[in-house]
């Protein structure tokens, strides 16, 4: 039973609210659990993403999420690191942990970056971050990926306690292996020194080999933050083919086998159970903290689907074959 599950019930005995948001995490998967332990275990420590026009449509989070969830604000083209700011207060106001993105190569100034976090860290109480480099070709200003943003130590200095940072299990287009490598060996060399709690959370994954082998590799490079694997929420095969990027029908047929879709039609929808299923079997490589869900197919179904997983989908998933073993 989770922190916030026992503080429920007794509430509900008592006939009462529960009157903390559970704050941290919960307890990580072991080798002793079963699969579906294992599994209730990362969905419990799932976090999911919303964008401020679909938040906009919740009359209250309290009425979809556990208090405590993790939500995740992107950063977004043409907006301002500032932008985060009412939907984080409002995340918090309504018992979640907001987690904002910084968008290195979005952010047009230092002081855009100070000045927010500022304002972050007194309306909000600001205590996780994710740091990516962002996607913009070209820098708007002096930051020109994460390494940037953390080695001035300005996270710290404005008592961020989580700092969420970047994995690529399935590489990013257009730079090398080589060099996706050497970034997270030096995020990683960071981590080590500094006094916030850093954990990878990663793209979403399409191929559940690619995510296996690279478990292993961190391993063995001695990479040991707690790791937050991304999966696309419930979404249609034709939206989540568009995300992923794929090119060409042998490579999309080839990867939609291998996340456990039956192909018949583009408009059919895929789900990631397969892959959780997976990933709480594997117990070898880097230890999987939790999920990280994105909404490409909607933000209340992936809420759902999630909700599934927490009551004990696994079982119903294994049953149903979905498990590919």
């Amino acid at each position: 039973m989770s922190v916030y599950d026992e503080m429920e019930a007794a509430a509900a005995q008592a006939g009462e609210e529960p009157d903390e948001i559970p704050v941290g995490f919960h307890p990580a998967v072991t080798p002793e659990m079963s699969v579906e332990e294992r599994a209730g275990c990362l969905a419990r420590n799932a976090s999911i993403e919303i964008i401020p026009s679909t938040a906009d449509k919740i009359t209250d989070f309290r009425e979809l999420m556990p208090l405590g969830a993790r939500v995740f604000v992107p950063f977004l083209p043409r907006a301002e690191f500032a932008d985060c700011i009412p939907l984080a207060k409002r995340l918090r106001d309504e018992g979640m942990e907001p987690v904002p993105h910084i968008a290195a190569r979005r952010l047009r100034s230092r002081a855009e970056l100070t000045d927010t976090l500022a304002a972050l860290r007194e309306q909000v109480g600001l205590r996780e971050v994710l740091v990516i480099a962002g996607d913009p070709e070209e820098p708007a200003g002096p930051f020109e990926n994460s390494m940037s943003v953390l080695e001035t130590g300005i996270l710290e200095a404005y008592s961020v306690e989580t700092i969420f940072v970047g994995g690529q299990p399935e590489g990013i287009p257009g730079v090398s292996g080589e060099a996706v490598s050497d970034a997270l060996d030096w995020k990683y060399a960071y981590a080590k020194q500094s006094p916030a709690d850093f954990r990878l959370v990663t793209q979403f994954v399409l191929d559940p080999d690619n995510l296996m082998a690279w478990r292993r590799d961190l391993a063995d490079r001695g990479i040991d933050l707690p790791l937050h694997v991304g999966v696309a929420g419930p979404t249609s095969l034709k939206t989540l083919m568009k995300f992923a990027g794929l090119t060409g029908a042998k490579a999309s047929f080839r990867a939609m086998r291998k996340y456990g879709v039956k192909l018949t039609r583009l408009s059919d929808t895929a789900v990631p159970d397969d892959l959780v299923y997976r990933l709480a079997s594997d117990t070898e490589g880097a230890k999987v903290h939790g999920l990280h869900v994105y909404t490409f197919g909607g933000f209340n179904s992936a809420v759902e689907w999630l909700s599934k997983w927490r009551a004990g989908a696994p079982q119903d998933c294994r049953k149903a074959g979905y498990a590919t073993g």
